[in-house]
């Protein structure tokens, strides 16, 4: 309970605090459709309260919701996965020459945000040839949208036949996630316009001799929509009820989450998700209620509820970035280079360039840790008819990322159901000294030589070769998410001992930060007590 407490204290306290936004993103893992205590409890809570007449009724109580959600803050989700806190950024090519040396060294424009020349290969290109193609004034726009909807199931069973106070519950939701990506890239010059849009969603190649460059794998963005639909997590929990009065009551549970949602494959950014990534979760339940005014059939009560796991190491499929190196100081790593998993890179003893994404697209380990979801508010009982109103916090740490210490993704032919697919994970070895930023002067006639300064961004000095100092795990890892809602619910229910319940809500979700989904959602349910 101490570290729990810990946890609600620190999330209030970031809550009021004034946090960056983040930027610079390659992935996003979105609070799980299934966690969601407003949805869950309003009205059905009553309902499985409700005392049955002496020795009747079996003690089954089960609720069937329908839900939608829609997520409403695109613009700041764009300046989570561009670079410099932007939803539209720059684009523009610019090369400049050392006098000393009489190499290029590529630096990104004042008026830029990205260098295009480090994600389109061009030798020979010249500031003069790009201002003249109108590439200065091409923009890169995204706007991500996320729509879910479906059915969520929960039962509670009573268990005190075997032991008075004994209960188990069971959630399962069935969902169908749809996500959009908003991406829209405008150019003055339209073949520039296309080739760019042609190089993000991963059908752009380049066969001349001096301009080897294949297509982008992973990390690919375009217009269209993408979606999942399946069962999302299986959330069980075994509790005790000590206390259970007329006038209070409140329970403690053991709980597990068994996944049973898709993993992440990254060949997208933005896919959607159903579930939590499939991730186990361990951790406790806590339910409780005090009437503060009024008799069984009118009354007003407080209601407290929260849930609490800590989901377990899982291996998924991300795309990491590539960290900032200055030349003239090799050991200092600075934030992640702006989109740097587009980066064309160099293989030792290989003509062609490849994007970074290609590489860098890996099976790692991923701990989310801690998660919370609680509740507190009000709920009026009037002769069947209940309205619950209230405010929800949900919380998670951001993810821990390592990469993992042993391929689980070979080959098609060894990878068994429990791995990420083989094919969108390709776990090429990030073997030392094999792979570096190219100069976009590099001649790709010539196979690429990791020692040669010509072939590297920035020359020998300042060259950033892909290793284990360089790789940018933050790029891959959906940072700590703190969440608020205010939500309210109609409903009614019948007496006896067989009871049915009839409900209406709606809660509207706002993050503290931008690695979170604002969002609005409604629900209407329908349930029974034997």
């Amino acid at each position: 309970m101490k570290n729990q407490s810990k946890i609600i204290l620190t999330a209030l306290l970031l809550g009021a605090a004034n946090i960056q936004a983040h930027t610079n993103k390659t992935f996003l893992m979105p609070r799980p459709v299934g966690v969601n205590l407003p949805m869950e409890q309003t009205t059905f809570y009553e309902l499985y309260k409700h005392k049955a007449p002496r020795n009747k009724g079996a003690g089954i109580n089960l609720q069937v919701a329908g839900f939608y959600q829609e997520s409403t803050n695109g613009c700041e989700l764009g300046k989570y996965f561009l670079v410099g806190e932007k939803s539209t950024i720059k684009l523009q090519a610019q090369e400049t020459v050392d006098t000393k040396t009489g190499l290029g060294i590529n630096t990104i424009s004042t008026i830029a945000d990205v260098d295009i020349g480090y994600l389109i290969h061009d030798f020979d290109l010249s500031v003069a040839e790009a201002e003249g193609l109108n590439i200065k004034n091409t923009t890169l726009s995204l706007d991500p949208q996320q729509k879910s909807y479906g059915v969520r199931l929960d039962y509670h069973q009573d268990l005190s036949a075997i032991i008075k106070g004994l209960y188990l519950s069971a959630h399962l939701p069935i969902v169908h996630v749809e996500n959009k990506l908003g991406f829209r890239v405008s150019s003055l010059d339209k073949a520039a316009q296309q080739t760019f849009v042609d190089f993000f969603n991963g059908t752009f190649t380049q066969t001349d001799a001096s301009d080897l460059q294949v297509a982008l794998t992973n990390a690919k963005m375009d217009c269209k929509k993408r979606s999942t639909s399946g069962v999302a997590d299986l959330d069980l929990s075994l509790g005790y009820n000590f206390f259970d009065k007329e006038c209070y009551a409140a329970s403690l549970a053991f709980a597990v989450t068994i996944p049973t949602g898709n993993r992440p494959t990254s060949q997208w950014v933005f896919e959607p998700i159903r579930g939590n990534g499939h991730h186990i979760g361990l951790g406790g339940d806590f339910y409780s209620f005090w009437r503060l005014w009024g008799d069984l059939k009118h009354n007003l009560k407080l209601t407290i509820d929260a849930k609490y796991r800590y989901l377990l190491e899982e291996t998924q499929c991300r795309t990491l970035g590539i960290k900032g190196k200055t030349p003239d100081c090799s050991g200092c790593n600075l934030l992640g280079r702006p989109f740097g998993q587009y980066y064309l890179l160099g293989k030792q003893g290989q003509n062609a360039l490849i994007p970074a994404a290609n590489i860098l697209t890996q099976s790692v380990d991923v701990t989310p840790r801690n998660q919370f979801d609680g509740i507190g508010g009000f709920t009026y009982n009037c002769h069947g008819f209940s309205f619950d109103v209230g405010y929800n916090l949900y919380y998670r740490d951001a993810e821990k990322i390592e990469l993992q210490e042993e391929d689980k993704c070979k080959t098609s032919s060894s990878c068994d159901t429990d791995c990420p697919p083989c094919v969108t994970c390709p776990n090429v070895p990030l073997t030392p000294n094999t792979y570096a930023i190219a100069a976009r002067s590099f001649d790709t006639t010539v196979p690429f030589d990791i020692k040669n300064g010509a072939h590297l961004d920035g020359g020998l000095a300042g060259a950033t070769i892909i290793g284990p100092d360089t790789i940018d795990f933050d790029a891959a890892s959906t940072p700590q998410q703190l969440t608020h809602s205010i939500y309210g619910g109609l409903g009614f229910q019948t007496s006896g001992s067989t009871c049915f319940m009839f409900g209406v809500g709606g809660k509207y979700e706002w993050p503290s930060t931008n690695s979170a989904l604002e969002q609005w959602g409604v629900w209407g349910k329908v349930g029974l007590k034997i």
